[in-house]
């Protein structure tokens, strides 16, 4: 540990502290022998402790001290007079102490702020700090056990533990910024030959991640845009990379790119980043499979690039998931089967319906008939109707029915009114017919529903009154 740079920087700032400390030390020393020697009285006292000494018989062989147990027979073991301290002894003690006391604050507050302390930590509390530590900490001690790793300050036993920790530190998916220098060391000590050949193994494992990405979400007919990517872990490292595609599959069918579309050929020791667009898929859950086999190749000090020699071969796969979906304003047509109607029906239901008068002018009376619909569950798409009352051969515009996916959680009701004059019917039909912005948007049903949906007939409370007031209005004009 000494020959870490900073732990040399912190025993030179150390030397600052000597001249606070000594002025501290003289002035503690002179309060002492000034207190010793100044006395006033002829009381005896415990030389020792100034302990007053009045009323034991002295001397006497054998009698010691009540509060520091000092054998009082001894010679100069017990002074006449009290102690005391003259003016301009305690003005002396008290500004050399002072001085002292002050110097050594302001340099000790130098020295903690300039000093990292990281590096005169020992290095088993690094160690815990690497594993268990969060963020600055652990990536300050990785680096910190780097450094002492290079220039040989730790154990056989230490070193193994650090590296057994970095491998796994290198095969995670994503290694924050702060670490790619302790990362930078293994593809050091691996060029050097300083990592066991199961270490050597496992790092060649982990040099490699393969990332396979396409949209979350996105609309029919469009092409998914699918992007695969290699990147090494830990920055630096002295090989090269041989990638070739085994397999790329799209819910287990082939997709396979042209040869160096999706990963080029050669030999190439930075990530390798590709983007292709597959052909549309239909509606639905899709995954994504890539294999890749990966190739490692040496670098050559003498051709100043990378040999032809393969250190290590490795498969590495990888899986993406995407979902077509139709987004609002979409109208997609559903099969004669109508298996979205079925489950509509089984969600929607006539409730109730009730008239009232509404106003009348010019000894026209018009009436309000209102309409619930009542939603036995949540509903799995958004869709808007417009819903349609029939009585004889005249019809009703209720107005629109908007449905949202998931809603309502519990049962609710939807209500809907029209107006009109004349003739209340005394049983009303309700029609729903789809508008043109019905859309799926949830993953659980692939189409919509853009037909009609008879919900049958109910009655009317209250249509025998409204119609008597529709008399009375005729009869008052």
């Amino acid at each position: 540990m000494l020959s870490d740079p900073e732990v040399q920087r912190l025993l030179v700032r150390c030397v600052w502290l000597l001249p606070g400390l000594a002025l501290l030390a003289i002035g503690l020393w002179l309060a002492r022998r000034a207190r010793r020697r100044g006395r006033r009285g002829s009381a005896p006292h415990c030389f020792q402790c100034g302990y007053n000494l009045t009323g034991l018989p002295l001397p006497e062989p054998n009698q010691r001290c009540p509060e520091c147990g000092t054998d009082l027979s001894a010679p100069r073991a017990v002074a006449r007079g009290r102690p005391t301290m003259h003016k301009p002894a305690l003005a002396a003690v008290i500004l050399l102490t002072a001085t002292g006391a002050l110097t050594a604050t302001i340099y000790a507050t130098r020295v903690y702020r300039k000093t990292g302390w990281v590096a005169v930590k020992p290095s088993s509390w690094l160690l815990q700090d690497a594993r268990t530590g969060s963020g600055l900490t652990a990536a300050q001690a990785r680096s910190a056990l780097a450094g002492r790793l290079h220039r040989g300050d730790l154990s056989t036993e230490q070193a193994n533990a650090f590296i057994e920790h970095l491998l796994q530190l290198q095969s995670r998916l994503w290694v924050a910024g702060l670490d790619l220098y302790a990362l930078r060391s293994l593809g050091i000590w691996f060029s050097k030959g300083q990592l066991s050949p199961t270490q050597a193994q496992r790092y060649l494992d982990n040099i490699l991640a393969l990332h396979l990405d396409a949209p979350l979400a996105i609309a029919p007919d469009t092409p998914i845009p699918v992007r695969l990517q290699t990147e090494p872990r830990g920055d630096g490292q002295p090989v090269g990379i041989d990638t070739e595609i085994l397999s790329f599959t799209c819910d287990g069918q082939d997709v396979t790119p042209e040869p160096g579309r999706l990963l080029p050929t050669g030999i190439f020791s930075s990530p390798i980043d590709r983007t292709v667009h597959l052909s549309p898929k239909p509606l639905g859950k899709h995954t994504l499979q890539a294999v890749v086999r990966v190739r490692v190749h040496p670098f050559d000090s003498q051709t100043d690039n990378f040999s032809d020699e393969v250190i290590h071969e490795m498969t590495r796969e990888a899986r993406a998931e995407f979902k077509v979906v139709a987004k609002p304003g979409d109208l997609i047509k559903l099969q004669p089967d109508l298996s979205l109607t079925k489950e509509l029906r089984l969600n929607l239901a006539l409730q109730s319906a009730y008239a009232s008068p509404s106003f009348s002018s010019g000894g026209v009376g018009y009436a309000e008939i209102k309409v619930w619909i009542r939603a036995q569950d949540a509903l799995p798409v958004n869709v808007a109707f417009e819903a349609i009352g029939e009585f004889g051969d005249r019809s009703l515009p209720l107005g629109y029915l908007t449905i949202r996916a998931g809603e309502p959680r519990v049962p609710g009701s939807y209500d809907l009114e029209g107006l009109l004059f004349g003739d209340v019917p005394d049983v009303l039909r309700v029609r729903l017919v789809a508008s043109v912005d019905a859309a799926v948007t949830t993953t659980g049903l692939e189409q919509i529903w853009d037909g009609e949906l008879d919900l049958g007939t109910i009655a009317v409370n209250g249509a025998e009154r409204v119609r008597e007031w529709l008399e009375e209005q005729q009869a008052d004009e």
